[in-house]
C-alpha cells in the first residue's frame, strides 16, 4: 500500500513539474490558436445591430479586444487542467 502511494505521489509530482515548467512557446502557440478560434466565433455576432453604424473602427477594436480576452481565459483554462489518468 505504501509503495503504491509513493509511486502515485512521484507520478503526480513529475506531472506537476512538467506543467509548471512548460515551455513558453507552447503557451504562445496555444494562445494564438485560441485567439484565432475566438475571433472566428465572434464574427458570428452581428455587431452592426448593436453598435452605431458610423463607429466601424471602434467596433473592430472591440471585437479584437473581446477575442483577446476570450483567448486568454480559454488558454488559462486549458493550461490549468491537471488530467490524471
Amino acid at each position: 500500500m505504501r509503495k503504491e502511494l509513493k509511486s502515485l505521489y512521484l507520478k503526480h509530482s513529475i506531472v506537476s513539474m512538467l506543467v509548471s515548467n512548460m515551455i513558453p512557446i507552447v503557451r504562445v502557440i496555444v494562445y494564438f490558436i485560441t485567439f484565432a478560434v475566438s475571433l472566428y466565433s465572434l464574427n458570428a455576432i452581428n455587431f452592426a445591430k448593436i453598435i452605431h453604424p458610423k463607429r466601424v473602427i471602434q467596433t473592430q477594436v472591440l471585437v479584437i479586444l473581446l477575442a483577446m480576452a476570450l483567448a486568454y481565459l480559454v488558454t488559462q483554462f486549458l493550461l490549468g487542467l491537471n488530467l490524471s489518468i
